[in-house]
């Protein structure tokens, strides 16, 4: 599951859209978006200087948009839809903001055998 909607089917509803309470959303975004973000992700050691995350994100997204890169891409019929570090870092920090109440819940969830 997309953190976002797919570009090329913005009309067409995905999970959040459909759920119907906002326990549910809260689950569905901590339980299955936010870690399918991470499954990707590039990470550095803890300690690393801002200029040089700054640096690191800012070459990944230049060369997310490298017209050699991009056909590269597409001739190996990859399909990229990067998210920038900072919309990352931001899903790492909200792990750590959860309240007990949705970890617990969530926790239920995984562990429940249906």
């Amino acid at each position: 599951m997309l953190p976002r909607k797919h570009p090329d089917l913005p009309d067409v509803p995905n999970a959040l859209d459909l759920a119907k309470t906002e326990e549910a959303r809260q689950l569905i975004k901590i339980g299955i978006i936010d870690p399918a973000t991470m499954v990707r992700a590039l990470s550095l050691p803890p300690g690393t200087p801002k200029d040089r995350v700054k640096i690191l994100r800012d070459g990944f997204m230049a060369t997310m948009k490298d017209p050699k890169f991009l056909a590269e891409a597409k001739t190996a019929q990859l399909e990229l839809n990067p998210m920038p570090g900072f919309e990352v870092e931001k899903i790492v920090h909200g792990f750590f903001a959860l309240p007990p109440a949705a970890v617990s819940k969530l926790r239920d969830v995984v562990m429940s055998k249906h």
